[in-house]
């Protein structure tokens, strides 16, 4: 009884001292001096991390961060092989339970404290069914601009097909079509328009593809289009007219692709037929400037070009190819 009761006014008398703030990377540093002290033996050295750590203000977060809390817990069950440190260890144990104790009240406060401060549940406003709007609880997730909105359905768009995969579909080709291409909302027609197009796509793609796994594998890439956030072009020219949902799930993916990836499409398809034809290595290196740095070994003229290719092992020197612009000589060195 009497050391519970000297436990606790250790407690108090900590609580009563003037704590100083800490940080992360102060406290990191006290937790390895005390755990390379607790393993040198050097208990007159813990016992000094430890009056330290009473004077400064623990919080939650450093308890979190840190995980000091551990290696205090370590110290509470510290024990001595002589006799001459039996004090020490003592102390060293209730100094430790002490700092426990109240780290664990202050983790109690604060945990309490985030409690309270939780702001309560409120139900969902209903304006936009007053306006003739149904909102569903997703969120869009196509797009770079604010498209953070709920899923707009008008009241009178039959969505429910009694089919479970094709009324996900529809609600998601609805979600992908009110996406808006810049920063600004799209306003109450546009997102009714949205909604019917969306609402369309899913039909027209179901006449089309009636198989569940042609619908499902052509749903794939449907999505993957449309909320392509490099591509909103295919959305904007559904939303104005140029394109119709028939058109749209009769396209293959290079069609619906954005013009950046057609562009670089196009580009390796070039580059893959210029690699097949002879002269293009000797096209290539003229347009890049190598030209004249070897000597025909026919005419010994110096107007020539060349390109390198590794022909040998990986640490091996690549090999030169070259070629005569006067003679047409070529060899390779």
């Amino acid at each position: 009884m009497e050391s519970i009761k000297i436990k606790h006014q250790q407690t108090d008398n900590m609580e009563k001292v003037r704590l100083e703030r800490i940080t992360d990377d102060e406290l990191l540093d006290l937790k390895k001096a005390l755990e390379k002290k607790k393993d040198s033996e050097d208990f007159y050295g813990i016992l000094s991390v430890l009056k330290v750590l009473t004077h400064k203000q623990i919080t939650l977060e450093h308890l979190q961060n840190t995980k000091i809390g551990k290696t205090i817990s370590s110290l509470t069950k510290i024990e001595v092989k002589g006799k001459d440190s039996d004090n020490e260890a003592q102390n060293i144990r209730q100094q430790a339970e002490s700092l426990i104790e109240r780290w664990r009240k202050v983790s109690k406060m604060e945990k309490n404290k985030k409690i309270e401060q939780k702001p309560e549940s409120k139900p969902e406003p209903k304006p936009a069914q007053a306006q003739g709007i149904v909102t569903d609880s997703n969120h869009s997730s196509a797009g770079n601009g604010s498209a953070r909105q709920g899923l707009f359905i008008p009241l009178g768009l039959k969505i429910h097909t009694g089919t479970g995969y094709r009324d996900a579909m529809i609600k998601k080709f609805i979600e992908l079509m009110q996406v808006p291409p810049d920063e600004d909302n799209y306003n109450e027609d546009q997102l009714d328009c949205a909604a019917h197009l969306g609402n369309n796509i899913e039909k027209e793609l179901f006449n089309k593809f009636p198989n569940i796994k042609e619908y499902q594998d052509k749903a794939r890439s449907l999505v993957f289009n449309l909320k392509d956030s490099r591509n909103p072009e295919l959305r904007v020219s559904l939303m104005q007219g140029i394109l119709n949902p028939t058109q749209l799930v009769t396209m293959d993916p290079k069609e619906m692709a954005s013009s950046q990836l057609k562009e670089q499409r196009d580009k390796i398809i070039k580059d893959n037929l210029n690699s097949r034809r002879t002269d293009w290595h000797l096209e290539n290196a003229a347009a890049k400037g190598n030209v004249g740095f070897f000597t025909c070994r026919k005419c010994k003229s110096k107007n020539t070009t060349y390109f390198q290719m590794q022909t040998r092992g990986a640490d091996e020197p690549m090999t030169n190819f070259v070629t005569c612009l006067d003679c047409k000589n070529q060899f390779k060195c």
